[in-house]
């Protein structure tokens, strides 16, 4: 059976940043990225990126990662 789990936080974006990324070192699973409730993109093995950077020196947000591992050793990066 898949794994499904969702992690959130809430992160403190400096005002002076011009650009951001969330970047997985690796992932052998789906993750779903949210911010602020609205779906950004999913990370995939063959592209462990997602370009945030429209919420670049917004100050606080809620990033919630959504995460579907098909096995329990599948890594989240």
């Amino acid at each position: 059976m898949p794994i499904r789990a969702v992690y959130d936080r809430w992160v403190d974006i400096p005002d002076e940043a011009e650009s951001l990324f969330l970047h997985f070192a690796k992932a052998d699973c789906i993750i779903s990225v949210y911010v602020n409730g609205h779906w950004e993109g999913d990370v995939l093995p063959s592209d462990p990126y997602v370009d945030l950077s429209s919420y670049a020196g917004s100050g606080r947000i809620e990033l919630c990662l959504r995460v579907m591992r098909r096995f329990y050793s599948d890594e989240v990066g």
